[in-house]
C-alpha cells in the first residue's frame, strides 16, 4: 500500500524535528548568537576570522524550506571561514509547513539587516556583505537581496547563488528529477507556498521581471548533474538581462549537493551513515572529481570576492 500524501509530510515533518533536536545540542565550532524576526527570535552561528577587514557572509542552509538548519554544515561553515578569509553567519530561519512563505525569506532578510546594524559589536564589516546560499537557500539568498534593493536598505554588496531552487512552478518532473525524488521535491513546492502563488518572484524568482533591475553582483554556481541547473542558469541570463553583473559557473559531473556533500564526508565528528549522499556523490569522493570541484568552487568564491571587494 502506497504512501498518502499525509503520512509523507508527517514523516519529514518527523526528521525536519529531529534535525532540530540535534542541532540544538551538537557541539559547534561556530558561536551560537540569536537576532529577532517579526516578533520571534532567530538563531544563527556565527564564523569568525581572525583576518582583518574581511568579507562577511550571510547564509541560508538548504532543505526544500522544510528541512535541515543553521548548525548542520557546521563543520562546511568553519572550514570555509579558514580558507575563504571570511566571517560567516549562518541564519536558522523558520521552516515550512509550520512557517510558509513568506516566513524564510524575512529571516534571511532580517538577518542581514541585523549583521549590518550590529557589525561593529560583533567586529565585522557591514561594507563588504554577502548573502550566500544553496538549494532552497540559494531561493532565499535571491530574494533576500531582492528585498534588500526594493526596501532600499541595499546592504548585499554581492550574491551567490549556489544550485539555487527558485521555480516551484515546474513540475519535477519535467526538470528532469529521478522518479524517486519527485515526491520530496512536490512536497517541498506545496509546504512553502500554494500552487497559485508559485509564480510570484519573491516564491520563484525565476519569474522576476521588474524585480531583477539593480540588483548587487551576483555569481551562480550550478552543478552539471543537477535537474536545477537550467533555472539557475536562465536566472542569471534574466539577470543580466536587466542590466546586473551576473557571473555563471558549472561544476562538471557533479550532483545537487555536491558542496556540502564533500564537507560532509570530511567531517571527524559526523557519524558514518548520518547524511544521505544525493547521486553518484560517493563514487565522485573515491576517484577525487568531488574534492576536485570543490576546490574549484572554493576558488570561484574566493574571485568573487576579489573582483567586488578588492
Amino acid at each position: 500500500m502506497s504512501q498518502s500524501f499525509e503520512e509523507f509530510v508527517k514523516e519529514i515533518c518527523f526528521v525536519s524535528k529531529m534535525q532540530d533536536q540535534h542541532n540544538a545540542e551538537k557541539e559547534l565550532r561556530g558561536e551560537r548568537v540569536s537576532f529577532p524576526s517579526d516578533g520571534a527570535q532567530i538563531e544563527a552561528i556565527l564564523y569568525k576570522t581572525p583576518q582583518p577587514d574581511a568579507v562577511t557572509i550571510v547564509t541560508a542552509y538548504g532543505g526544500g524550506f522544510v528541512m535541515g538548519g543553521c548548525a548542520t554544515d557546521d563543520h562546511m561553515w568553519a572550514s570555509l571561514s579558514d580558507r575563504l578569509g571570511a566571517n560567516i553567519v549562518s541564519i536558522g530561519y523558520r521552516k515550512a509547513p509550520d512557517f510558509p512563505f513568506p516566513t524564510a525569506m524575512h529571516d534571511v532578510y532580517n538577518g542581514l539587516c541585523w549583521v549590518a546594524d550590529h557589525a561593529v559589536e560583533y567586529g565585522l564589516n557591514a561594507e563588504k556583505l554577502v548573502v550566500m546560499g544553496a538549494s532552497a537557500g540559494g531561493n532565499l539568498a535571491a530574494t533576500a537581496s531582492i528585498l534588500d534593493h526594493m526596501r532600499g536598505t541595499n546592504h548585499v554588496k554581492l550574491q551567490i547563488l549556489h544550485y539555487p531552487y527558485i521555480d516551484l512552478d515546474t513540475d519535477p518532473a519535467v526538470k528532469g528529477h529521478a522518479e524517486s525524488e519527485l515526491a520530496i521535491y512536490r512536497l517541498f513546492a506545496e509546504l512553502y507556498a500554494p500552487k497559485d502563488m508559485r509564480r510570484n518572484p519573491m516564491v520563484s524568482p525565476l519569474y522576476a521581471k521588474d524585480e531583477l533591475h539593480g540588483l548587487p553582483p551576483a555569481w551562480i554556481i550550478t552543478a552539471g548533474n543537477d535537474p536545477l541547473q537550467r533555472e539557475g542558469m536562465q536566472y542569471g541570463e534574466n539577470m543580466k538581462k536587466a542590466g546586473n553583473e551576473v557571473h555563471i559557473f558549472s561544476a562538471d559531473e557533479m550532483p545537487h549537493g555536491y558542496f556540502e556533500g564533500w564537507f560532509s564526508l570530511t567531517d571527524d565528528r559526523l557519524p558514518e551513515g548520518e547524511v544521505f549522499y544525493p547521486g553518484n556523490t560517493m563514487e565522485l569522493f573515491h576517484n577525487g572529481k568531488l574534492e576536485s570541484e570543490t576546490d574549484k568552487t572554493v576558488n570561484i568564491i574566493s574571485q568573487a570576492f576579489l573582483d567586488v571587494f578588492g
